[in-house]
């Protein structure tokens, strides 16, 4: 790779990783966890959003802190891979020595440590991608890289556990996918860490951390606009992921290609990554990106309609909707590092700032409509009362189309660049 070219393979080996793990973590555990441990599915989405909003309040104090010490990056990082390796042992094996009395503790301690560490990383490893690029194009191709990789990872965690379901228990599945974890990470790391000592000395040492930081990232206006941006168009997919395993075992009654559907979907939003990127070059990325929330909405509200045995229309429907979250991994983390460009030694708080909005709306996805569906009636995928299914598809399909309309109409009032 030539000079003009920063080393994005090396960069990319950690997005990996941190998108294997980052699915099971928010979409596969609270069903595994209903299914296996002995807690209510209300008090377990009561823990899920008590742990996640934490945990998000905490990011944007874990990246003005890691600001403050970018010559220390390496060490931040490489100190929260131990700790994130151990929670994720520790949360899928919790259900084989958890008991009535004590499962709500563990489980809240096992979060609680394994997503700070999960915060630690990845904020560090998205302000480690701002000295890598040196204007606007750049940062599309930095972000579509680390998009892709985290998608990579997020593709083989997705069919993974329902492989491993066909061969042995479920618990077993889980336990030896937590053991694959560890060697993806250690993997990542390895192939990251020489990377980060050249980021590091780029970056420097200078960085202000006083409350004139906080002033500094809320008087950029165009970065205030892409947060409202963000926080908007964050809660429909942590809607859907939070609610996607109880959505394919009650309403389309195919549980068992779960897997096959998160990997259409996630496959599609690779590929399509790099054609929402060229065709930013060519209108923009404001314009590009409202053409990427306009397919979402436009194919994703068709869930609603979908019964028992629509697994073809189904499919359609994660290529379209797939396609479109691709316009969105690419294109709004461009936008972010763009706002930057000037401020590149506050990344860390920014970022952090992004990490507690994408976790905020995620606590929000499960404190909210977990407890709402069992109030509905719907008792897990056992339910086949009527008016418990048809509240599962209302909160699945027709929600999240809702907030995304508030998103793209955000986006469409913001100053953010038109050309």
């Amino acid at each position: 790779m030539t000079t003009q070219h920063p080393p994005l393979t090396r960069y990319a080996a950690l997005g990996i990783p941190l998108g294997f793990v980052g699915l099971p973590l928010y979409v596969h555990l609270p069903k595994y966890y209903a299914d296996t441990l002995p807690l209510s599915l209300a008090l377990l989405g009561t823990l899920l959003f008590i742990t996640r909003l934490l945990d998000c309040f905490l990011d944007p104090l874990i990246g003005r802190m890691s600001d403050a010490y970018p010559h220390r990056r390496k060490q931040i990082m490489l100190g929260s891979v131990p700790v994130l390796a151990l929670g994720v042992l520790f949360l899928f094996y919790l259900p084989s020595f958890a008991t009535a009395g004590n499962a709500a503790v563990l489980l809240g301690l096992g979060m609680s440590c394994t997503y700070i560490a999960y915060s630690v990383l990845s904020i560090n490893y998205y302000a480690a991608g701002l000295p890598l690029a040196a204007d606007a194009t750049q940062t599309t191709r930095v972000s579509a890289w680390r998009e892709t990789a985290i998608i990579i990872g997020v593709l083989v965690a997705s069919i993974l556990p329902q492989v491993l379901i066909t061969k042995m228990p479920q618990q077993a599945a889980y336990h030896l996918f937590s053991l694959v974890f560890v060697g993806v990470l250690a993997v990542g790391v390895f192939a990251f860490s020489p990377l980060l000592k050249k980021i590091t000395a780029i970056a420097g040492d200078n960085t202000d951390v006083s409350t004139g930081a906080w002033k500094k990232i809320w008087a950029n206006r165009p970065l205030r606009w892409v947060f409202g941006v963000f926080l908007l168009n964050a809660i429909p997919p942590s809607i859907t992921a939070t609610l996607f395993l109880f959505f394919a075992a009650s309403v389309l009654q195919a549980e068992a290609m779960s897997g096959a559907f998160l990997l259409v979907y996630f496959l599609a939003a690779m590929c399509a990554m790099p054609l929402w990127a060229k065709l930013s070059r060519k209108i923009g990325k404001k314009r590009a990106l409202m053409g990427a929330m306009s397919l979402a909405i436009i194919s994703f509200v068709w869930a609603y309609f979908l019964g028992a045995g629509d697994t073809l229309p189904f499919f359609v429907i994660c290529i379209a909707s797939g396609a479109a979250l691709g316009g969105d991994l690419a294109l709004l983390p461009s936008l972010l590092a763009d706002t930057l460009q000037d401020d590149k030694e506050q990344g860390g708080l920014a970022f952090g700032v992004w990490n507690f909005i994408s976790k905020f709306t995620l606590a929000l996805a499960a404190g909210i409509a977990l407890p709402a569906l069992g109030m509905l009636g719907y008792t897990g995928t056992q339910s086949t009362d009527g008016g418990s299914i048809h509240a599962l598809q209302l909160s699945y399909a027709v929600l999240p189309c809702t907030f995304k309309v508030l998103a793209l109409l955000t986006l469409v009032l913001s100053p953010i660049e038109k050309k």
